[in-house]
């Protein structure tokens, strides 16, 4: 899918993702919507960009904490590279 640069509101939390956890970029989005909520550009609740070998999320909500664990126990990302 490429990256997208989505990145247009305060305040915001800062959440990594190892890039090796992801197989399918798809899903993975897919796991950010169902968090956080659909993304729209009247209303964006998530942003995300790729740097280096980590996607990094920043989203309104401080809620989890823990963005990798969450994604792994819905069974969105890879349990381990």
């Amino acid at each position: 899918m490429g990256e997208l640069n989505r990145q247009c509101f305060l305040p915001t939390y800062e959440r990594k993702v190892s890039k090796q956890l992801v197989d399918n970029e798809n899903r993975f989005l897919g796991g950010l919507e169902l968090i956080y909520g659909s993304w729209s550009y009247d209303n964006p609740k998530y942003g995300w960009t790729i740097e280096g070998d980590h996607y990094v999320v920043k989203v309104m909500a401080d809620e989890p904490k823990d963005l990798e664990a969450k994604l792994k126990e819905i069974g969105r990302i890879k349990q381990a590279p």
